[in-house]
């Protein structure tokens, strides 16, 4: 957090596919010798959303499964993550493709809040 700032998480229900969305994550396509991980900014929007997931457009690459998909917000600056990148998806009957992504919920913001709840107990 000290380097590269904190993030925030929630659910947005005014999210839309206007919503420029980015990510961080460390690549097999990129160099091991960068501890500081890659940073990809998405340069198209996401494609459809549900309550569940994201169909999105950010360049991502193996071993990038898990990191986070964020909204740079640059009147407050605060990065807010919205989604956790999972997949590629490859389409053979129209050759399109995109990632999909796990949306955070309204239930999987509760269910994070009393994970979180649970390790500052332990603590």
């Amino acid at each position: 957090g000290d380097t590269h700032g904190w993030m925030g998480f929630g659910y947005n229900s005014d999210f839309d596919e206007t919503y420029t969305l980015n990510t961080f994550g460390f690549s097999t396509d990129y160099p091991t010798s960068n501890s500081d991980g890659w940073y990809v900014r998405a340069y198209s929007t996401s494609l459809d959303y549900d309550n569940r997931e994201i169909q999105h457009t950010v360049d991502t690459h193996t071993g990038m499964a898990g990191s986070p998909l964020f909204y740079y917000d640059a009147t407050t600056q605060q990065r807010t993550i919205y989604a956790v990148h999972g997949t590629w998806v490859g389409s053979s009957i129209d050759d399109s493709t995109h990632n999909l992504a796990a949306r955070i919920s309204p239930s999987r913001v509760n269910k994070i809040c009393q994970w979180i709840n649970q390790w500052a107990d332990m603590g």
